[in-house]
């Protein structure tokens, strides 16, 4: 599947009787923990000695670009990016347009007079391609080939012009999908006094750990406090996805605990489904409010759950 989106076959049911934090979801008894957006932040790049313009796009409709190994599809819409397939998964805008940007608007270090064959500059095979859709000029491909001595690579528009180009404006093109999503997360340092109540609910039962139990709340806020998930295995799964995860209603353990932030109360829901990998060191969750599967360290659940 594209984007590395794979949820790996998982080898064996897990199933988890223990409890992580919190209130039961939905009671109504305190709002729920808001979810930390994880960004990566804006791509730079020095393009300095750049002066020769080869592009100025300014009304683009769809970006995609390519590698041997990898390709990536995203259209504008709305004043905004979106994923070429799925329009719902949450782009971070300003990391995806700060990389678009360098050929939108795309500068040239030299333009090559009289350029030889193809092949000379590594352009009969390009390593990389960038495909343009723009309102007014239309579509325009841009074909990097090799690099020269100083580094900087040779690039041809529509097949024709040669130029060179550089070197930190092709290694800016992301190929890593996770970090273009804004992605939904934890960031919560929490202490045993600060979890008031936790409840795991897993194949019909529920266990219910109180403040009074001193070992349990100081293994569960550990695992809180660690529950900071950064692999992603899906950004808006479907209901397959979340069968296949073991996060459907019928196979998943519930967790909720209720936790003193500040000066009010708040209720954090995490959803624990099957192992992700044969060797069961890693779990899939789902946070509650959240659309996205993500696997975490399985020695986390199990403080998060008071589990042996």
């Amino acid at each position: 599947m594209r984007h590395g989106n794979v949820l790996y076959r998982m080898a064996a049911v897990f199933t988890l009787a223990a409890a992580l934090t919190g209130c039961s979801a939905g009671s109504g008894e305190a709002p729920a923990i808001p979810l930390f957006e994880l960004r990566d932040g804006a791509v730079t790049a020095d393009t300095e000695g750049a002066d020769i313009e080869v592009l100025n796009l300014e009304d683009p409709k769809q970006m995609s670009y390519s590698r041997t190994d990898a390709d990536m599809i995203f259209k504008y819409k709305d004043g905004s990016w979106r994923d070429g397939m799925d329009e719902t998964i949450p782009i971070d805008q300003e990391r995806f347009q700060s990389m678009a940007d360098l050929f939108l608007n795309l500068r040239a270090v030299e333009e090559v007079d009289e350029p030889d064959a193809f092949r000379t500059y590594g352009l009969n095979s390009p390593k990389y391609q960038v495909f343009l859709e723009d309102g007014e000029a239309g579509d325009v491909e841009v074909s990097i080939g090799a690099q020269n001595e100083d580094g900087d690579y040779y690039a041809a528009v529509d097949e024709d012009d040669v130029y060179v180009i550089k070197a930190e404006a092709v290694e800016a093109l992301i190929f890593d999908y996770n970090s273009l999503v804004v992605r939904d997360s934890l960031n919560l340092d929490v202490n045993a006094a600060d979890v008031k109540k936790a409840t795991v609910t897993s194949g019909g039962k529920k266990t219910t750990y109180k403040s009074s139990d001193k070992e349990a709340m100081t293994r569960i806020a550990n695992g809180i406090t660690q529950l900071k998930p950064v692999h992603f295995t899906s950004y808006h799964a479907s209901s397959q996805d979340l069968a296949y995860a073991e996060l459907d209603e019928a196979n998943r353990t519930v967790f909720t605990a209720e936790i003193a932030v500040g000066e009010e109360t708040r209720t954090l829901t995490v959803y624990i489904g099957g192992y992700a990998d044969v060797d069961e060191k890693w779990t899939y969750i789902q946070l509650g409010g959240s659309d996205m599967i993500s696997m975490v360290d399985s020695a986390i659940i199990k403080e998060l759950i008071n589990a042996e």
